[in-house]
């Protein structure tokens, strides 16, 4: 088998001697061909749309991105069909959707599509290797990433795959579940124009901490970079929202020590002690979830300037307040749940709640308020 990038090719090779074999869409023949071509690679790993391969003199290209993975046994081998279209872009990774995928049926190929079992629906993220580390460096904090997501449990996490592109440089993906929904970013801030009311939002907050709850801190985890953008929140049942936690790049172990000088997660969540070096621990979560409950209840957070500095966000981040009121809470109850919620914020970590205390409390908050606010309705109506 021979490959040749688009840099490579021969101008005048027209594109009627190039096979082009759509994956999601194979004939027999083509089944057979590309089973005994994929089987007969000695590096199974990315196969792209935009390279010519040779094999057995014949030449072609494909439609998708194929990427290799083992199976949930650790044993099986598939191949996803990429999508060329992508959930999400950061500056060292991005998110990419899946089609599908090719599994071995004897001498054929069998196309899987994604959509036919959305609970299995899977998504890739692909890693950039980071100029500024060494390479052993960058694939152990890949490796230290996927024994966290997998011990988190969720996210159903495949072991990284590392290789190295058409122009040799160095990249790794690894592919997990799906999360339903949009992020909270999107939601709140974004595109998805959801209209949540003031009942949605109150039980949005209790199931983002049966999340954290659940995901995180029962699995002996501490996530370190809880923000908007990495909980995703599906309402298509706004009575039962389904929330998920992602991107766990920066998570440890509850008890691991890591105090020390680097700051790393999304510093406009990081609580105070973290910015010092002192480590993160499960209240540096709850720090961080202060502000998305309150976010999620109206608080604008101030957005750092093009001068900000480290320096400035740790001062935002120690002053123990809001940035804004919470506006999207009944007057009678306002003060009150942001009284409950405030210590979470808290610049002393000792201080801070359990993400069970605080669940415990808002709960009865919420309830206390339901009863206050039929009262009102009762009483409104006697007077008719």
């Amino acid at each position: 088998m021979t490959r040749i990038s688009p840099t490579d090719e021969n101008t005048d090779q027209t594109n009627e001697s190039i096979a082009l074999i759509n994956p999601t869409d194979l004939t027999k023949e083509q089944s057979i061909f590309l089973k005994e071509f994929l089987e007969g690679d000695d590096q199974p790993e990315v196969f792209l749309p935009d390279t010519i391969y040779t094999y057995k003199q014949i030449q072609f290209k494909l439609t998708h991105e194929l990427n290799w993975r083992l199976g949930k046994d650790g044993v099986s081998e598939c191949f996803e069909v990429m999508k060329n279209s992508r959930a999400g872009v950061g500056k060292y990774a991005t998110v990419d959707n899946i089609e599908g995928k090719l599994v071995s049926f004897s001498k054929e190929l069998e196309f899987a599509p994604a959509h036919k079992k959305p609970h299995k629906e899977r998504v890739r993220k692909f890693m950039f290797f980071k100029q500024d580390k060494e390479e052993e460096q960058w694939r152990d904090s890949i490796k230290k990433e996927y024994k966290r997501t997998k011990q988190a449990g969720h996210l159903n996490v495949r072991k990284p795959v590392f290789f190295r592109d058409n122009a040799g440089k160095l990249c790794a993906y690894m592919f997990i579940k799906k999360a339903s929904g949009a992020t909270l970013h999107d939601i709140l801030h974004g595109k998805s124009n959801v209209q949540l009311d003031i009942e949605t939002r109150k039980t949005i907050s209790i199931a983002i901490l049966n999340a954290y709850i659940e995901q995180v801190e029962s699995k002996g985890l501490v996530h370190n970079d809880i923000s908007l953008k990495n909980i995703m929140i599906d309402i298509s049942n706004p009575k039962q929202p389904i929330v998920t936690f992602i991107d766990f790049a920066f998570a440890k172990k509850t008890h691991k020590n890591d105090a020390g000088p680097n700051i790393r997660g999304t510093p406009l969540y990081m609580a105070p002690e973290r910015f010092v070096g002192e480590g993160s621990s499960t209240a540096s979560d709850v720090f961080a979830l202060g502000h998305i409950l309150a976010e999620l209840f109206g608080e604008r957070r101030i957005t750092p300037g093009p001068k900000w500095g480290i320096k400035e966000i740790y001062g935002l981040n120690k002053k123990g307040t809001f940035d804004s009121d919470l506006i999207y809470l009944e007057e009678f109850e306002k003060d009150t749940i942001t009284h409950n919620l405030l210590p979470m914020v808290s610049p002393n970590p000792e201080e801070r709640p359990t993400p069970e205390e605080i669940k415990e409390i808002l709960m009865a908050e919420y309830e206390s308020s339901s009863e206050s606010t039929l009262n009102t309705s009762i009483e409104f109506l006697h007077n008719l």
